[in-house]
């Protein structure tokens, strides 16, 4: 007999700014390595500024043609390069607590922002997000991921950039132990205990390996890139990763993701990347399915696909993708779905509020 949870349609945003404090004390002392944590791609790509032309990112973007047809192009690409409708605040109260940030030093006006393919947010203001949602939830913890830092290649301009965390976020950013190593994951009790909500991974060539002890090292977490525009091959791809051993000493980021390249773009030059990226909301349930389904589903009455079925829901630490607000057919949110997979029967009977049903199969 297998215990399965299924979370009602009527389960909705405003539950979700806290639900890592109604994680059982059990979760909440597990590295977050061992948690399901909804992460949202290009978090700070909510918003793109073309009239600022293309970005330092996409240099081979930056030709005669793009920019003198800019009124025909730029419109396009644009399309391609939002990811997301919701600012970063905003998709911290929906429940995500990993953000992807893209970072370019902008050399026209010597300011950092974020970056894809165009100019987004100041990153000040990103920061600024981030410290409001801390500030009026404290009982959450937040993985940031620096992916990528364009025009930062010296000493001055890295420091300029360690400068600014520093002072948004003073003592708040979980310390990375050079004795211990990245093996030493926090838990989100040491991180609220310790009033040090955030985990920041920087990923940038220049000084990764001189890190400040608030940064912590790229080998701290796994993040294979499909790199595909195809939702079978994307499929495939997440069932190869999960067929194999999984580190539980770095964080791992699936990316549900559907990327276009230029040939892409093209061809499908009336489209964008949210109508790309619909299939993707199939693909995350088809992750989820063990814990949501209901008593007359027959899919998974097999013991055998029951045991493996688990042993993958056990690899699966963050789950990251485009435009969060997607829902499945049924009208369910996925990012529900995504954080209904921590909740245990013991959770679940404490904090209702989630909306969760108990079933039994």
């Amino acid at each position: 007999m297998v215990k399965v949870f299924q979370v009602n349609k009527s389960s909705t945003y405003p539950f979700n700014a806290d639900w890592m404090s109604k994680l059982s004390d059990k979760k909440k002392r597990q590295p977050i390595t061992e948690l399901i944590i909804p992460g949202s791609h290009d978090s700070g790509a909510y918003k793109l500024f073309t009239e600022l032309g293309i970005a330092i990112d996409r240099p081979e973007l930056n030709t005669f043609w793009i920019n003198h047809f800019s009124f025909i192009t730029f419109p396009i690409i644009n399309r391609y390069s939002q990811t997301q409708n919701q600012n970063v605040f905003e998709q911290l109260k929906s429940g995500i607590r990993y953000l992807d940030l893209r970072i370019s030093l902008n050399p026209l006006d010597d300011e950092f922002y974020i970056t894809h393919n165009f100019y987004g947010p100041p990153l000040l203001i990103i920061l600024f997000q981030i410290r409001r949602f801390i500030k009026n939830y404290p009982s959450e913890s937040i993985v940031i991921d620096i992916q990528h830092v364009y025009n930062v290649d010296s000493e001055n301009k890295f420091n300029r950039l360690m400068d600014l965390f520093r002072t948004i976020f003073l003592d708040q950013m979980f310390l990375h132990s050079k004795k211990t190593g990245e093996s030493c994951i926090p838990s989100i009790h040491d991180m609220v205990n310790n009033r040090r909500p955030i985990m920041m991974i920087y990923r940038g060539d220049y000084h990764s390996n001189e890190l400040p002890d608030f940064f912590w090292p790229k080998t701290a977490i796994y993040s294979p890139w499909p790199d595909t525009r195809s939702p079978s091959l994307l499929q495939k791809f997440i069932d190869k990763i999960l067929a194999t051993s999984i580190d539980h000493s770095r964080l791992f980021v699936i990316q549900t993701v559907l990327t276009p390249n230029n040939r892409f773009v093209m061809k499908n030059f009336w489209s964008s990347l949210r109508r790309l990226s619909e299939p993707i909301g199939e693909i995350i349930t088809k992750l989820f399915a063990k814990f949501h389904s209901s008593d007359d589903d027959d899919d998974y009455d097999d013991e055998d696909e029951d045991d493996v079925q688990h042993e993958k829901m056990n690899k699966i630490n963050i789950v990251m993708y485009d435009y969060i607000d997607r829902q499945t057919n049924n009208g369910q949110f996925l990012i529900d779905q995504i954080i209904a997979a921590n909740f245990n029967e013991t959770t679940i009977n404490h904090h209702d509020e989630f909306n969760l049903t108990k079933k039994e199969q």
